[in-house]
């Protein structure tokens, strides 16, 4: 009987849970935000894919399967090393100048 009860109990939270989520997607791939916490899903492929298989017609444009990766590469960069702290601090920085200052607006990441 208990068992019934955590079934319904998660059923309930289940649905309270599609109700609240929202997920829209992009050309790129979609958003998912569900209680004030964002996912980004982007869709990619292997560097070797993107010219010889690619059909504009069918797939993700390339433009976006190049940012997507690009993603990816900062991503792990980041990974690696934003365990030093003064890194961390220094990417905070930069994106909070660059939101609020109009001159570092034009500053592109160096692998675009």
């Amino acid at each position: 009987q208990d068992h019934e009860h955590y079934e319904g109990e998660d059923e309930c939270s289940a649905a309270r849970i599609r109700q609240e989520a929202t997920c829209k997607s992009h050309e790129s791939g979609f958003t998912y935000v569900y209680n004030g916490i964002t996912l980004n899903v982007l869709i990619t492929t292997l560097p070797n894919n993107t010219k010889e298989t690619i059909d504009p017609e069918k797939h993700v444009k390339l433009e976006d399967l190049k940012n997507s990766m690009a993603a990816i590469r900062h991503a792990r960069w980041f990974e690696e090393n934003a365990y030093q702290s003064s890194i961390r601090v220094l990417v905070r920085l930069l994106k909070d100048f660059k939101r609020r200052i109009p001159f570092f607006r034009i500053i592109k990441p160096l692998d675009h």
